[in-house]
């Protein structure tokens, strides 16, 4: 008798577990669709930048002369497998690094030569409240660190495992032989 009220006490706790962890599948679920439309909108921002600059100022260049500032975005949480680890390994060998992600950083202090290349950690959002404040996090990071520096931020291409470089900062551009492409006659963007 007192096997079958342990048994019953024990398949108690499983079913409860099993409902936390639906509760809790369900929630990543509904944030599922706002984290991927936020980091759709920001991949599609960061692209219309890039064109913009290189139609108006010619394409970027990382010069030797310049130091780099990688910024490289992974995973927050540690239900992540792998990933860090193959983050890290398209780090550049050269220049400072900034990281963004918890789980991604402590994988980062287990490489001792990454670790002593890297200037900060910030938090990355876990859910779509998180994305402002941690946007914030994130920038003022930059600013105290990526002064005279080369800045790249490295992504997830489409949340996986391969990172897309976004080039924000590159320093001088290389004089341009042509006049910028405009909307406009070059008289008239002047004036403007």
């Amino acid at each position: 008798m007192a096997d079958a009220h342990a048994l019953e006490r024990r398949m108690a706790a499983v079913g409860a577990v099993e409902q936390v962890m639906r509760a809790v599948g369900a929630l990543a679920l509904a944030q599922q669709a706002a984290a991927e439309e936020a980091a759709s909108e920001a991949s599609t921002w960061l692209l219309w930048v890039e064109e913009l600059l290189a139609r108006l100022a010619g394409e970027p260049v990382l010069g030797a002369s310049t130091e780099t500032l990688w910024v490289v975005v992974g995973p927050e949480r540690p239900i992540c497998g792998a990933l860090p680890r193959t983050l890290l390994a398209q780090i550049p060998p050269d220049g400072l690094v900034g990281l963004v992600g918890t789980r991604l950083a402590e994988a980062a202090r287990e490489e001792p030569a990454l670790a002593a290349r890297t200037r900060f950690e910030v938090a990355a959002a876990a859910t779509a409240d998180e994305l402002g404040p941690r946007a914030e996090a994130l920038a003022g990071a930059i600013m105290a660190h990526g002064e005279g520096r080369a800045l790249v931020l490295m992504h997830p291409d489409q949340g996986g495992a391969v990172l897309v470089r976004s080039v924000l900062v590159a320093g001088r551009r290389p004089p341009s032989e042509r006049p910028p492409e405009s909307y406009g006659s070059v008289e008239e963007v002047v004036e403007a």
